[in-house]
């Protein structure tokens, strides 16, 4: 999958798809960051205390993940993934979790896409290091 291929469905600035159009976006098996968002394999996230439920599946093919100054879009073939805001964690970083059959691509104006490979996958914000927890906003 190409970023001129997701930019047909989802904005992306002009200067990312100069740069990047052209490459293949390649697809993470482990631990993958996007500005503010961080993508976890369920099993590492699961070690690390994230409770992941079994409800309240849904199917998609576009879904804003998080919004911000600009947002991350989940992009999926017809039939191949569902999302869950079934996730929690001790620190409240978590969004949701990724259920897919097949890899799958989020894309954000700015940091162009990533790809998600075929499993699951729990959706977290990212957080500043200071005495209080702060979410950075991308």
């Amino acid at each position: 999958m190409r970023l001129t291929q997701l930019a047909e469905r989802v904005e992306v600035n002009e200067w990312v798809l100069e740069e990047w159009a052209d490459q293949d976006i390649p697809v993470s098996t482990g631990l993958v960051a996007q500005g503010d968002v961080v993508f976890v394999p369920e099993e590492m996230a699961a070690a690390n205390g994230v409770k992941v439920g079994g409800a309240d599946w849904v199917e998609v093919t576009e879904r804003v993940l998080v919004e911000g100054t600009h947002r991350h879009v989940l992009i999926a073939e017809k039939g191949v993934c569902r999302f869950s805001v079934a996730a929690v964690d001790s620190v409240g970083l978590a969004v949701g979790v990724i259920d897919c059959d097949a890899p799958v691509f989020v894309v954000h104006a700015e940091h162009g896409a990533v790809g998600l490979a075929a499993g699951r996958w729990v959706v977290r914000r990212t957080r500043e290091q200071a005495a209080e927890i702060r979410r950075v906003m991308d």
